[in-house]
C-alpha cells in the first residue's frame, strides 16, 4: 500500500510538472520507476534506484498516464538501457 501511494504521489507530482513544463515547451522525463505494470503487477521489479528489471512476461506491459489539457504538437519518444 505504501509502495501504491509512493507510485500515486510522484505521478500527481509529475502531471503537475508535466502540465506547467509543456505550456513552456520544454522536454519531459518520466522516470521508469513510476510506471504501472499489468496485468501482473508482479510481472516484474520496479527500483527508483536501477528502473524497471526482471520482465520476462510477453503479456507484461508497461504503462504511464497523464492528462494533457493544452492541445498542440506533442513529440514522444522512449529511452531504453538493456543490460
Amino acid at each position: 500500500m505504501i509502495r501504491q501511494t509512493r507510485i500515486t504521489v510522484s505521478l500527481l507530482v509529475l502531471s503537475v510538472l508535466a502540465g506547467s513544463t509543456i505550456l513552456l515547451g520544454a522536454e519531459v522525463r518520466v522516470p521508469a520507476f513510476t510506471a504501472y505494470l499489468a496485468p501482473n503487477v508482479r510481472g516484474a521489479r520496479v527500483s527508483a534506484k536501477v528502473g524497471i528489471t526482471g520482465w520476462t512476461g510477453r503479456d507484461l506491459k508497461v504503462l504511464w498516464y497523464d492528462q494533457i489539457k493544452t492541445p498542440g504538437k506533442l513529440s514522444c519518444a522512449v529511452q531504453l538501457r538493456l543490460d
